[in-house]
């Protein structure tokens, strides 16, 4: 009996760390890398030009450094806060500027495209998909989340100088 347990630990550690290893080749580190490439060149590409919605998270996020705790925006009674909490962490080291208030997005972008990934495959559980046809398909879900967080980049980009738009055209 003792030699089948002493048989048994070295192929769980080795499982474990193979385990380990074929997370590292996940495709969703690339849904990650995405994200990031793409948040960057917004920061980068949209020459400090803030949207009025923009203007409000950072306005709230000065506002809590100054020791006030919203839960809510300013005048309405809806659509938490968080954004402006995680602009206030970032203004703590930065302080206020377009650029660092843009950073903020780099988690929450993180965020919704695990998020995605891990709801896909739930879903492809649940409709019984084959392990190939499961990965593509939390993969699309994460690309499309990397991308299309909140609609950002497209709004973004309309910030930017017509310079933006002719690389488009």
């Amino acid at each position: 009996m003792t030699v089948v347990s002493e048989n048994l630990a070295p192929s769980t550690t080795a499982s474990s760390w193979s385990g380990k290893l074929k997370a590292l080749y996940s495709p969703l580190w690339l849904c990650f890398l995405l994200a990031i490439l793409a948040r960057v060149w917004i920061i980068v590409h949209t020459h400090g030009v803030m949207a009025g919605d923009e203007m409000e998270v950072g306005l709230q996020a000065e506002h809590i450094l100054r020791g006030e705790r919203p839960v809510y925006y300013f005048g309405q009674p809806y659509m938490g806060s968080l954004e402006a909490y995680l602009a206030a962490f970032i203004f703590l080291f930065t302080g206020p500027a377009v650029w660092a208030m843009r950073l903020e997005t780099i988690p929450m972008s993180l965020l919704m495209v695990y998020l995605a990934w891990r709801f896909a495959a739930v879903l492809a559980e649940t409709a019984h998909l084959s392990a190939r046809l499961k990965t593509t398909f939390m993969t699309i879900a994460a690309l499309v989340a990397a991308c299309a967080y909140r609609g950002d980049i497209w709004k973004r980009l309309s910030l930017c100088s017509g310079s933006c738009f002719a690389r488009f055209a």
